[in-house]
């Protein structure tokens, strides 16, 4: 007994001395994952024809590759019966002629047997088939001509049917690898059109300034006044980024040229728009227009029923150009500023369109930017891309294409998706019908088809950002459909049970792409999102020198077209304000500054702020140890800049040593190639085309989460005490258990010492 309580003693002794607190140890930060994005640039035929040396159409021919179009690799279709469909948009600005085809190039397997065979469809209707041989099996081709009543402007689909097999009974072979063909990437379209004489109406606008289709190059020369104001410069940012908007997907390029340069043009080309107050805007003079009236020095602004228009009201019109059968002359303009900037607002809301018609429209006031354009959505649907509902007919392996090109500004910095929306034929069997999705040639899901999806299917695919790229990227839905049992006759398997079997993919499938910087610091790489805020640029501002020169007017049309490309809304509302404005301006938090640092005072300001500060009162950059100083050969050089000011606004810096270095940071912003390579806080151009880039301002590294210093740990003073306590206690115990034990000892002794009676 007395051994137990001793050694529970002990144990609590021993307990209490050797609590103590636990350390706790902070779990170190995650690594951010960076994703880089590459893109194809894919040159385009012009709207405008070679030269623009002609007053009437004139019949021209295109060659285009499906590489040209957007599939830009060869196709491999396996199966004894297989289909692969292309689009192609036919632009407004093309009038069909004779002579149109198409010449399809391919191999295929060498032991297929020669009935197997590959024919041609447009739009439904069976152009030519042959039949796959082995002497053309390693390459051969097809050439069908296209008649030209068959061809539609704007959607058309052309279809390739692939019939094949090894065995003399091709039922045989329905899962055999050997049954295959390539449709090659070079396969071409000779296309025969003339250039169509445009109508010139408001209410078909942004046509035909914007063409339809993705085949051709759009572009549009402004005409400003020779001494252009900082409203005229607001009127350009605001027509361009709307049109920016609009081309989405298909080029648009900008041009200003002021009113004594494009007189000086032997014979103008292309579509013109001249923008300026009318009383600035000498073209108003020296032609006659049916809403003008020249009263002295005074240009007087009047409607359709010649009444005279307020001085806050603008002025659009549109006619033919006199230079150029197959483009538009187009008149942006006001009795004053407010009254041109009227004008200009009306063209940057896609709710004042449908209100336009004929040649003249005077607008008195217009639509608000909405509040409720927050945030970006960044949603493609198909039918916004010129595709129509899409049907996978047959059975065994069928496939859909659709090319999403993707511009420099979609970054997509995390996991995109594909909302599918999709029916199909109750007859196909459940466990054995199927629905795949691959981006760019690598699968990114597969789906059951079932009664369940079969009226009103709807499928989310997630897409990783890694398999999205900017330019053009290839989204293909593969069917393999099989009917239900005892349904398809073995013994005739050559039948394809189109009516029976079929999938049809809706125009209103929709992409979803996150936007947003790719990380919390400014950096070049996240224009134009980390650089806007509001989507619909109400909270933007172009901030240019108080007396604009054409390099700025040029920068600022070419930005603001760039970032319309981002933008989302009805009605888009970006501004230009003075240096003296840029600092007051609590509307528009978000700025791009424009010019060389003499002429920008704003520039000035923010220069203890900029990665790369300039020499007061000069052009020229300070000198820095993290960049090499080199002697331009033309003494020019451009720098675009990220800065962040003392409360937290970003600022984009557009600058040069003089003209042409602003000419080139503009460039860096507006075309494709480089801003591919914008990355960090600074990039200099010291040439056309050529840019380097740095990050001075290096984001500041989390600070690493460490586990306080341990020390030695000390015993606490209450803990000595009892330990002291129990001690005491325990001597105690000892010391009577002891003398219990003596006493019980002696008593033993004595018993055994008396006698016995």
């Amino acid at each position: 007994m007395a051994q137990r309580v001793l050694w529970l003693v002990i144990f609590t002794i021993v307990s209490v001395l050797g609590a103590g607190p636990t350390p706790t140890w902070a779990a170190p930060p995650t690594s951010a994952l960076s994703v880089t994005t590459d893109y194809r640039w894919e040159s385009l035929p012009s709207r405008q024809p070679p030269n623009g040396q002609f007053s009437a159409p004139r019949a021209l021919t295109k060659t285009l590759t499906l590489a040209d179009l957007g599939y830009t690799k060869d196709e491999t279709l396996q199966g004894i019966s297989a289909t692969r469909s292309y689009t192609i948009n036919w632009p407004d600005a093309w009038d069909v002629r004779p002579g149109n085809a198409f010449t399809v190039e391919f191999k295929h397997s060498p032991v297929l047997e020669r009935y197997s065979s590959l024919a041609v469809d447009w739009n439904g209707v069976r152009l030519g088939s042959i039949l796959l041989t082995p002497e053309n099996a390693d390459g051969g081709s097809l050439r069908v001509s296209i008649p030209e009543d068959q061809i539609n402007k704007g959607y058309n689909q052309l279809r390739i049917v692939l019939y094949m097999g090894i065995h003399e009974d091709r039922c045989e072979d329905p899962n055999n690898p050997a049954t295959w063909a390539t449709i090659q990437s070079s396969s071409f379209f000779d296309l025969s059109y003339d250039l169509a004489v445009p109508q010139a109406n408001l209410g078909d606008y942004p046509a035909p300034i914007l063409d339809n289709s993705g085949l051709i190059e759009n572009s549009l020369t402004y005409v400003i006044p020779d001494d252009a104001t900082i409203a005229e410069m607001n009127a350009l940012a605001l027509i361009s980024a709307k049109l920016g908007q609009l081309a989405a997907w298909r080029t648009l390029t900008f041009q200003v040229l002021n009113e004594t340069e494009f007189a000086a043009l032997a014979q103008p080309a292309g579509d013109v728009m001249y923008v300026g107050q009318a009383d600035r805007l000498k073209v108003l003079r020296s032609r006659q227009f049916p809403f003008v009236t020249v009263d002295g020095q005074q240009i007087r602004l009047k409607s359709e029923d010649n009444v005279q228009v307020a001085p806050s009201s603008g002025v659009l019109w549109m006619q033919n150009s006199a230079s150029d059968a197959t483009a538009v002359e187009m008149v942006v303009t006001g009795p004053t500023d407010d009254g041109l900037l009227t004008a200009a607002r009306a063209l940057a809301s896609a709710a004042v369109y449908p209100r336009l018609q004929g040649q003249l429209g005077v607008v008195l006031q217009t639509p608000q930017p909405s509040l409720e354009d927050e945030e970006f959505k960044q949603v493609i649907t198909l039918e916004e891309l010129g595709y129509q509902d899409e049907t996978a007919s047959g059975t065994r392996q069928q496939s859909l294409n659709f090319i999403i090109a993707l511009p420099m500004q979609w970054q997509v910095l995390t996991e995109a998706s594909l909302d599918l929306h999709f029916a199909h034929s109750k007859l196909l069997h459940q466990q054995k019908s199927s629905l795949t999705v691959s981006i760019n040639g690598s699968p990114i899901g597969s789906i059951l088809l079932d009664n369940e999806n079969a009226d009103d299917g709807h499928s989310r695919f997630i897409i990783p950002a890694r398999q999205l790229k900017i330019g053009e990227n290839r989204i293909t839905v593969t069917t393999s459909i099989e009917l239900i049992d005892n349904y398809e006759d073995d013994e005739e398997c050559d039948e394809e049970y189109i009516a029976e079997a079929w999938v049809v993919v809706f125009s209103d499938t929709r992409l979803n792409l996150p936007g947003g910087p790719a990380m919390l610091t400014l950096n070049l790489a996240d224009y134009p999102f980390g650089f806007i805020g509001r989507p619909n640029l109400s909270d933007l501002a172009f901030v240019a020198p108080a007396s604009p020169n054409l390099t700025i007017a040029n920068a600022i049309a070419g930005i603001a077209g760039r970032i319309g490309r981002a933008a989302e809304g009805d009605t888009l509302a970006p501004r230009v304000i003075t240096p003296d404005q840029a600092d007051t301006s609590i509307q528009t938090p978000y700025q791009i500054l424009v010019g060389a640092p003499k002429e920008n005072s704003a520039i000035a300001r923010l220069n203890p702020l900029l990665p790369l500060p300039f020499e007061e009162g000069s052009n020229n950059p300070e000198p820095n140890a993290q960049i090499a100083r080199i002697l331009p050969p033309n003494g020019s050089t451009g720098y675009v800049q990220a800065a962040m000011t003392a409360d937290g606004k970003p600022r984009l810096v557009v600058t040069g040593s003089d003209s042409q270095g602003v000419e080139w940071a503009a460039k860096a912003l507006t075309d494709p190639a480089l801003m591919r390579d914008l990355n960090g806080d600074l990039a200099i151009l010291d040439a056309d085309g050529s840019i380097t880039t740095a990050y001075i301002h290096k984001p500041a590294a989390p600070a690493p989460i460490t586990p306080p210093p341990q020390s030695e740990p000390s015993t606490p003073r209450w803990v000595a005490w009892l330990a002291g306590g129990l001690f005491l206690v325990t001597l105690v115990l000892l010391l009577l258990i002891a003398a219990s034990e003596f006493i019980n000892r002696r008593k033993a002794e004595k018993s055994h010492e008396s006698p016995t009676l």
